[in-house]
Parts: structure tokens; sequence; C-alpha cells
């Protein structure tokens, strides 16, 4: 980027943008001589009209103590942006994010919320939420504002009115029904940063009653409307719309229920507990003890629910429509799996853990890319009317199964909450626009942007490339997870817990951090000679891993050793042989007994490819290059995961099964031994593959057989899928 090939054309072309993103490029001809400096005055931001830059000119441009004065002013207003938190860790440009880029984008949302009169009520409180720890006073001021616009049922408005001229617009005037999830959760983050618990006292109307009431009872009221908004099994009402707007037609006709509402509306529920019982008063907490207790029961008869009705026996589907269809489910074509519910029965505590790992399986075998966990998959490519403007959008873009960072931020929030640090951290770090994928996102790493285009199966030369959309409510939970997740440090009633949660590659983390006006300086360090946490505060050990009773004003330093991590090799295991040999079968049936990743190499051709394969062409090995390419880059992501894997691949040449020894992995290679006669009876029977049956003697033909260095486990397989899946297996112990 330091030298772009049109800045070295004598001009720029001066073109109209369609389908990509503007550039605003201003061309000066200078002539300097040697050693000699020059000085241009640039301003650059919104203007009405003409009239505005030319007196905006007059004013600046030809008053250079103005304009120094405007530009101190706007650097001090830039200023304001800066985080509570700053790291040094081995990673530079994670560094360089987390300290600067980060709370810009962060202060930018809510300072100016999104430059909208009258933003979404989610979107409102969500980047208030990120203002805990760059202006609280911002996030209290925002969440009073919200809460006077409640009404006296609980309901929430879809947008929140910043003036007495502002007018809910467009997509506000249609009904959604997750806008209450998000108080507790803000207030939440609030309390545990501020602990500022005269907030619950503060006295607040309604937008369509006189009656004035605590924010405790706000809450209160907000609470129940989610409990209320439920049908006769107990499932939350989706109306036209969740957090997923386009999602417009699942319950329209007032039957629809959402699945991720009611797993979001039990964590919304336990978080409004938790505040009351950390917050509140013994004499307060006392007064609503049944309450409380009430609040507990109907979050777990939601996650009950849901676990009935919307189980699928390895994820969560993703709701339920007007007309009674179960959808996001293994049945499903289209819209198979989303990642919402997934992510969020983790942090309402709705998945166990046998079912988090079978989740987790699915996520990295459906959801997972290099560029990110798509947010459902695979995208739809035709109309469902039943679920609605989802389905309309281009296949990868957006919600319709783009990598959206949004609905990817819950997901890495929920690994934190369940201790899975490396998973955790490849969510952040995979989200930064980085140099490896720099061609495929086309965006420089000083922003995450709204997604990046999913459909990595469906259009892979398009997968992974940057909205350029700045507005993302991606940012409040990264900076969230940072400070609470990675580095640990968490707010709780009078204390501060440490527990932080390094990836296992990490041998150190330094943090500066302030907290509630004191001063935090950290220093976390890997060591072999402890075998749990050590917190060590001004020199005293602290066996509760928390600082209690800061002090404004005063500097802590705290030491914290973790024992060091002793990981053993993720494995994979190739099952390799010609089209029709039973891989994929095979490889299915022993990721599933192991609970390992599965992969079919057959999804990662492009359409090109397939469309050569289904003319009866064979694929040469400049055809297979790109493939190899692809496949090889989503295993290198599962390895930095730690994620043991299964791969069905046909392995045909000996240079491109060495490729897969140079990964990292603890590698087994299974060859499916087959007659070409049965393999023929085989492809004769099977349907709807691109694979013409007349290619099967290319395949003998290209076929390299595994020599014995090659350390290759031989299996017959003309015989039942599990007499074969029993002797590798065997084979593989043997080993």
């Amino acid at each position: 980027m330091h030298n772009p090939s049109m800045l070295q054309q004598p001009s720029l072309e001066n073109k109209t943008a369609c389908y990509e993103t503007p550039v605003g490029v201003q061309q000066f001809k200078k002539i300097l001589v040697p050693n000699e400096k020059q000085q241009l005055n640039i301003i650059f931001g919104p203007a009405n009209n003409l009239d505005e830059i030319k007196q905006v000119k007059a004013e600046l441009l030809a008053n250079k103590a103005q304009f120094s004065q405007k530009k101190q002013e706007y650097s001090a207003y830039i200023h304001q942006g800066k985080g509570s938190i700053s790291i040094t860790s081995p990673d530079s440009d994670f560094d360089q994010y987390v300290n600067h880029w980060l709370p810009r984008q962060v202060f930018y949302h809510g300072d100016v919320n999104r430059l909208s009169t009258d933003p979404q009520t989610r979107n409102f409180l969500q980047d208030a939420m990120g203002m805990i720890y760059i202006a609280p006073a911002v996030t209290r001021e925002r969440l009073l504002l919200a809460l006077s616009q409640q009404k006296f049922s609980g309901a929430m408005p879809d947008g929140i009115l910043l003036s007495e001229d502002a007018q809910l617009k467009y997509i506000n005037q249609v009904p959604h029904t997750d806008h209450c999830v998000w108080l507790s959760i803000c207030l939440q983050a609030y309390l545990d940063e501020t602990n500022d618990i005269s907030i619950l006292q503060e006295t607040i109307g309604y937008s369509d009653s006189a009656e004035i009431n605590t924010v405790k009872t706000h809450l209160d009221k907000a609470m129940e409307w989610l409990l209320d908004a439920t049908d006769e099994r107990g499932l939350s009402y989706i109306e036209q719309g969740d957090w997923c707007d386009p999602m417009n037609m699942v319950g329209y006709k007032g039957k629809g229920v959402s699945a991720w509402l009611s797993l979001a509306s039990a964590y919304a529920i336990k978080c409004w507990v938790y505040v009351c019982e950390t917050y509140l008063s013994v004499n307060e907490q006392n007064e609503c003890k049944t309450q409380l207790q009430e609040f507990m029961a109907a979050a777990d008869l939601l996650n009950l629910q849901v676990n009935k009705y919307c189980w699928n026996g390895d994820w969560f589907a993703r709701g339920i429509t007007d007309d009674g269809n179960l959808f996001g489910t293994k049945t499903d074509n289209e819209g198979r799996i989303f990642l919402n519910p997934q992510s969020w029965a983790m942090l309402s505590n709705a998945a166990t853990r046998q079912q988090y790992e079978l989740i987790n399986k699915q996520i990295f075998e459906q959801l997972a890319t290099p560029y990110g966990v798509t947010m459902l998959a695979p995208s739809y490519t035709q109309m469902r009317e039943d679920i609605g403007r989802v389905t309309q959008k281009s296949a990868g873009v957006s919600e319709n199964g783009s990598v959206y960072n949004h609905a990817a931020m819950f997901y890495g929030f929920a690994l934190y909450s369940k201790g899975k640090n490396d998973l955790a951290f490849d969510v952040l770090k995979r989200m930064l626009p980085n140099q490896k994928s720099a061609k495929a996102q086309g965006q420089l790493p000083v922003f995450v942007p709204n997604y990046y285009r999913g459909a990595y199966y469906q259009h892979p030369h398009h997968a992974g490339r940057s909205s350029h959309l700045f507005n993302t409510g991606t940012v409040a939970w990264y900076l969230r997870s940072v400070v609470e997740g990675l580095c640990g440090l968490k707010g709780s009633g009078d204390d501060l817990l440490i527990q932080p949660q390094l990836p296992s590659h990490w041998p150190s983390l330094k943090v500066q951090r302030q907290f509630r006006g004191a001063n935090i300086e950290l220093a976390i360090i890997k060591s072999d000679i402890v075998k749990q946490q050590v917190t060590t505060v001004n020199g005293l050990v602290f066996k509760d891993n928390k600082l209690s009773n800061l002090q404004a004003g005063h500097n802590y330093k705290v030491e914290v050793l973790l024992p060091t991590q002793k990981l053993s090799l993720p494995k994979l295991t190739i099952v390799m042989g010609v089209s029709g040999c039973g891989k994929t079968a095979v490889g299915e049936r022993l990721a599933k007994d192991q609970n390992h990743v599965f992969i079919d190499a057959d999804n990662f051709h492009d359409m090109d490819a397939k469309q050569k394969m289904a003319s009866g062409i064979p694929l040469n090995d400049e055809d297979r290059k790109p493939w190899l390419a692809r496949i090889m880059q989503f295993l290198t992501m599962l390895l930095d995961n730690r994620q043991s894997c299964v791969l069905a691949y046909s392995g045909l040449k000996k240079q491109h099964r060495q490729l897969f020894t140079q990964l990292g992995f603890e590698l087994t290679i299974v060859h499916l031994n087959v007659s070409e006669n049965t393999i023929a009876t085989r492809l004769a029977q099977r349907e709807n593959h691109f694979f013409d049956p007349n290619l099967l003697s290319s395949q003998f033909d290209a076929l390299e057989l595994p020599s014995e260095n090659e350390g290759v486990i031989s299996i017959n397989a003309d015989k039942s899928l599990e007499d074969i899946v029993r002797q590798i297996n065997q084979e593989i112990s043997n080993d």
C-alpha cells in the first residue's frame, strides 16, 4: 500500500464507483526543490451545500490561526475516544488495533449514534455498552433515555428518538421483539464497570403513562414483558424480526417463534437476576427474593423449552414459522444451521457440556471459514416466503450467510464465558483484516467491517471480501471480550476479578487498565513452576484472584502466573481413494465416532471444476492447484483452532499428499482399495453428484499408489461400512 499502482500514473481515472467502495482523492501538482517544505491545509467533512463549503473555506483556509485552532479542537475531540485499556502482547498487529483503532470505532458509535436521529433500540443500547470503557457517563445517560421511552407494559420501542423532532423511520416502523433483551445486558456491563448503584433508584416515566418508577421497576417490567411475549410452548414470539431484521416473515401472522430470542431472553433474565443479587442492598434483595426466584425459574424453563422443541440432535434450530415449520435443521438444504442459537445456548446455559461438543463440531464443519464464522449455512439461493427478506439477499452477503461479525462476536464472547480461550481468541484475531487475507478482504486493518462475504463453498472466489461498512454492533462486544475475556479484568460488585484467558501460544501479556479511577498495571506470565493461577498485588499474594475496594487515584501492580499449557497436536486423518471408493461415508463415520470435524474435499471445488468433471473432462494439475490451496487454507484454520479432523480426499498424487505432512497435524492417511468394477457399479447408482462416471478410468490412471515409506494404512474397502471403520480404528490404535 506504500506505492499504489494508480499513483504511478500521471492522473487518476476519476471514474464513477459502481458496486465498489468510492474513494475521494485530491491530486496536487507540486514541484519541490531539495529540502523545501510546503504545508497543505485540507478540510475534510460533510456539508449541506456549496455555500456552506465556501463559508468554511473562508473561515479556516484563509486564516492560519483559526485553522490551527480548529485542528487542535478536533484532535481533543478524537482524544476523548481513548480507551481505558492498552495491551502489549506477542502480536503487535493485534495490539495496534486494540490500543488505537478499536476504541476509536467504539467511540464513533457511542458518540454520534451512527449519525441517526432514531437509532434502533438494540443498536443504541449495545453501542452505549461499549462506552463503559471510554465514557461511562454516556452509557448511563443512554440507558436512562432509552428507559424513558419504554411503554408501561414493559415493551421497548423499535427505535430511540434523540430529539423532539425525530420520528421513527423505515425499519423502526416494523415490529421486532428483541429490544428488551439488551437492557439488562447493557445495565450489567455498566454496573460491573462503575459500581454506580444509584442508577437503580433513578426514577423515570414512560412514553404512554404519567406514572414514574425506578430503573429497577422498569427492568422488572422489561423482563416480565419478555416472559409474556411467548406462545403456549413457552417460546418467544418473533413477529416481524428479532435481532435479524430481514427474518421478517417467520412470525408476521403472530404465531412464529424464535429459538434465538428465547435463549437470549433466558440470558437477559439471568443477567438481571445477577444485577439484583450483586448490586441491591440486603434489604432490597429480601424484598424481591420471591420475584428473583421466579425470574430464574422462568429463565430455566425457557432453556428447557428450547431444548424440547428446537434441539436438532447436533445443534439448535433457528425457530418455528407461523405455519409450524421448524427451520435451521438437518432437513433444510439451505439455511441448515444458524450461528446465533448456538452462541446464546452457551451464554444462557441451555447447552449441556455434551451438547456444546456437538455444536462446536458442527460450527467447524458447516459455519467456520478462514475469514471467520458465517451467520448461517448454506446461504439461501431462492426465496423462502415463510422466512423473509434474508432469503432474497445475495448468497454470502449480509445476513444471508456472510461472516457477519456482530454474530461472530456473540460467539466469541460465549466462548470466553466457557473458558475456551484458544477458540475465542481465534474469533477476535480472524475478524481483523490482515496481510495474509489482504487480497481477498481488500481492506486496511483500521476497523472491523460489518461483514465479510460468506458462501465460502458456494462462491469461493468472492468469499472473504470486506463489506467496508463501518457501522456495526461488533465493536462493543469485541472490546468487552478483550477486557473481560482475554485480559480477564471484570468488575463485580466491589471487586475487580482477575481471570485472564490467554491463547495457548502466548507466553505473556502486559495490560494497563483504568478501573473506577484506579490504575492497574498487570503482567501475565506463563510458568512451569505453578499448577494454578497465582496472583500478587503490590508484592502480596491474593488467593481469591480479585482486588477489593480499589481506591481511585491509587496504582496497583498486579502479577499473574499461569500454568504453562501442554497441548497435544490435533489429529488429521485423511481417507483417500478414487471417486466412488466410499471415502465420504467412511470419513463421516470416523469423524462421528471420534467427535472430530469432517471435511469433504469435494466441497472445495469451484463451479468451473465441477462443471468440467460433469462434462466428462478430467481435472489436470493446474485445475487442482486452487482446489488444494483452499483445502490447505481451511485445514490451517482448523489447526489454529486445535481442531482434530477427518478429510475425505482423493489423494491421487504423491506430491499433493506430501503437502499435508507440512501442516503440523498428527497425520494418518488411510487408502481405501476397491476394484474398478465395484466402483463402476457404485457410481452408476449414485445420484446428484457432479462427477461423471465415465471419468473413473482417468482416476485410476492418475492414482499414484502410496509407497511403504509414506506410512499409509491400506484397507480393502470392498466390504461393509462397519467392517471398514472397525479395521481402520484397529490399525490406528496399533500405531
